[in-house]
């Protein structure tokens, strides 16, 4: 979540799109079959490049937690600062925060 938040992506955004969601999206345009899945393959490369760089964001984040310029505390606070996170993110944070804990409890 913080590193959508840092690269200002919503987390909606990696979903993946099947030709029936993008129809859905794009209703009122006059495209044909040829046309939808043309657009299902801009939005699938759109979403892997999102994913990319977030992955490049993880690591980032990871070193920066590594030499102490961000914690757990501070990832925390944002996430709860951030209006826009709904609950479910926040759910899924709190996870993630308890894996990582535990992550570092086993390598001491």
């Amino acid at each position: 979540m913080e590193a959508c938040k840092r690269q200002g992506i919503d987390p909606s955004e990696l979903t993946v799109k099947t030709l029936a969601d993008i129809k859905e999206m794009y209703e009122d345009t006059d495209l044909d079959r040829e046309g939808f899945e043309m657009m299902v393959e801009h939005v699938e490369k759109k979403r892997v490049e999102k994913v990319r760089q977030l992955l490049k964001e993880r690591e980032r984040l990871a070193e920066d937690m590594r030499e102490g310029r961000f914690t757990m505390s501070k990832l925390v606070i944002n996430l709860f600062e951030n209006n826009q996170t709904n609950r479910n993110s926040r759910h899924l944070l709190v996870k993630e925060i308890i894996v990582q804990q535990q992550a570092q409890r086993i390598k001491s």
